[in-house]
């Protein structure tokens, strides 16, 4: 869960941020968008969140949680790829190996309420 906690006080930092922005006095729900090769568990990361916000305007928040799969752009064919894994990134359509991950690793906030 270290790895959740982590992940829940950086979210919290950019939702407060986000809510100071807007003049928000309390947040009541945030969509939290996290890539794939986070491998964040959701219940883990929304008890961090819990904890994490307890005394904040987001305390007590709805977290809607989304999860980004991975993609990849060939830098040879400039072809979009959905590898399996970030750990072994080959271009199906010509082989190459120099492909650049456009998704699947974030932790974006949005919609925050």
């Amino acid at each position: 869960m270290h790895h959740e906690m982590s992940a829940a006080q950086h979210a919290l930092h950019l939702i407060l941020e986000e809510a100071a922005k807007r003049g928000l006095k309390k947040v009541k729900s945030v969509r939290v968008i996290v890539g794939q090769t986070r491998a964040l568990e959701e219940d883990y990361f929304n008890r961090a969140f819990e904890e994490a916000s307890k005394g904040t305007l987001a305390s007590g928040a709805k977290i809607i949680f989304s999860i980004s799969p991975l993609k990849a752009v060939c830098s040879s064919c400039h072809k979009e790829i959905t590898p399996a894994s970030s750990l072994s990134l080959s271009c199906p359509f010509c082989a190459g190996t120099d492909i650049e991950i456009v998704s699947g690793q974030e932790l974006l906030v949005g919609d925050v309420e």
